[in-house]
């Protein structure tokens, strides 16, 4: 997997955009600055959208080419954001830390998705925030956008499951036309949550 996506990277071009996504730019918009860490993070839009507006921000990827791309995008929106190349099973930050959580199209095989949403879950403080968009089952068969196996597609049952320990605020199922960069266009089918950790 880090292969594909080092390799997707590699390009000169932002291939999910520059622009943070929507769903989280009302979050960080809406709620006031702390520390947010941001898993999966890639070519870096939301981090370092959430900087510009004062969030203290932790991101992490696997590839070194989303890592170059996002300190790239920092550097030219004039903010700072630390960012580490890694995997979200061994990664390792301080329990009950950060103020908010956002997953913003992290798709994981089935046997993975739980266990690290639980472990990153660990990492938030109690009352701290969970902000998360990413591709429902209903989206599956979608040649434009999103994973083309069923697999690393979510169903609200299993997000449910997987955030236990969070009051959800909001949980909605959604259909919208995606324009975020090249590999992110057309009809979407997608599940956002915005919730509260316990």
């Amino acid at each position: 997997m880090k292969e594909l996506w080092e390799e997707r990277y590699l390009v000169p071009e932002y291939v999910y955009g520059t622009d943070p996504n929507g769903w989280f730019k009302l979050f960080i918009d809406t709620h006031s600055p702390g520390k947010i860490l941001m898993p999966a993070e890639g070519e870096g839009r939301n981090a370092v959208y959430a900087a510009s507006k004062g969030w203290q921000v932790s991101a992490f990827d696997l590839t070194d080419a989303g890592r170059h791309k996002a300190m790239k995008l920092a550097a030219r929106e004039g903010v700072s954001i630390e960012y580490v190349t890694g995997d979200a099973l061994t990664l390792l930050y301080p329990k009950n830390h950060f103020d908010a959580l956002g997953i913003i199209f992290m798709h994981l095989p089935e046997e993975l998705r739980r266990r690290i949403f639980q472990r990153l879950t660990g990492f938030v403080k109690p009352g701290g925030f969970v902000v998360l968009e990413c591709f429902d089952k209903k989206h599956f068969g979608n040649t434009k956008s999103g994973p083309k196996t069923i697999d690393l597609l979510y169903s609200p049952e299993q997000l449910k499951e997987d955030f236990s320990g969070i009051e959800m605020l909001s949980f909605e199922e959604t259909s919208y036309e995606i324009d975020e960069g090249p590999l992110h266009r057309g009809p979407a089918e997608v599940i956002r949550i915005l919730g509260k950790k316990k």
